[in-house]
């Protein structure tokens, strides 16, 4: 399937283009395989999140993201529940979504005469008040029970 496929060649590109601490990639199939897709990344340093979903959001090889969330490598890329609680409890609105306006984007939805579209970025990190990087959650302590 193409989500398989375009996960493969994005992750090496971006090892290829020299970007560390990538640990998974995932193009999820309801966004068609490339409109949806996720970055799992061990962060090394301040930014790292932002640069890699800037870079990995401007692929264009099987066809441009709309959306690319860039979440901790503790959390599983192929796992959209995942994902979905990342976003939820770990990004802020103000500062963790990029949008890049007229860029190299899918033409779903555009003017197919034009070639520019927007793209969304959201960066989910897990950073304690002490300025470090707070403990990885297990699987067990990412959702209390209800």
């Amino acid at each position: 399937p193409a989500a398989i496929h375009s996960s493969e060649v994005i992750w090496r590109w971006l090892e290829t283009i020299g970007l560390p601490g990538v640990k998974g990639v995932w193009c999820h199939e309801i966004g068609h395989g490339t409109l949806f897709n996720v970055i799992s990344v061990k962060q090394l340093y301040a930014g790292h999140a932002k640069a890699v979903g800037t870079i990995a959001s401007q692929y264009y090889g099987g066809g441009p993201a709309r959306w690319t969330v860039v979440v901790d490598d503790d959390i599983d890329a192929s796992n959209l529940s995942d994902v979905i609680w990342a976003i939820s409890t770990r990004a802020d609105p103000q500062r963790s979504i990029e949008i890049a306006r007229r860029s190299r984007s899918s033409c779903t939805g555009i003017s197919p005469i034009s070639a520019c579209s927007s793209c969304l970025t959201v960066s989910t990190r897990r950073l304690c008040a002490a300025s470090g990087f707070a403990p990885a959650l297990t699987a067990s302590s990412k959702r209390s029970p209800s």
